[in-house]
């Protein structure tokens, strides 16, 4: 952060952003991958986000290795609506977790920085 305000300030609201530095951010997996409303099958996939004051989105796209600036939506995989909550203190880095989920295969990519986070629950398919 470096005393920056980073969300509505450095990262605009309302527009795709691309998380992380010069190269996207990826996911790679060798499982097929549930997400509410999107299936990806085993592959590596860019990671987007579009975030607003109150709703932010997840995009796959199956550019996986594009440069920050190269977004391009008809390769989009698809969107998910993340839960945003506040971080019970500020995050310096943008950081990416996977959790692992409650009961079964499975967990969520969970995104912090700042005084945000926010996460994508998904299932392994079988």
């Amino acid at each position: 952060m470096r005393g920056r305000t980073i969300f509505g300030g450095l990262v605009p609201y309302g527009r795709v952003w691309c998380p992380g530095a010069d190269q996207c951010t990826t996911l790679s997996t060798d499982r097929d991958l549930q997400f509410t409303g999107v299936r990806l099958q085993a592959g590596e996939y860019s990671m987007w986000m579009e975030p607003t004051e109150t709703v932010w989105t997840l995009i796959f796209n199956s550019d996986a290795h594009a440069f920050h600036t190269r977004y391009d939506p008809r390769l989009d995989i698809g969107k998910v609506t993340l839960q945003k909550q506040a971080s019970p203190s500020p995050i310096e880095r943008l950081t990416f977790t996977i959790e692992p989920g409650p009961a079964g295969p499975g967990g969520a990519i969970v995104m912090s920085w700042e005084t945000t986070r926010v996460s994508a629950p998904f299932t392994v398919v079988r």
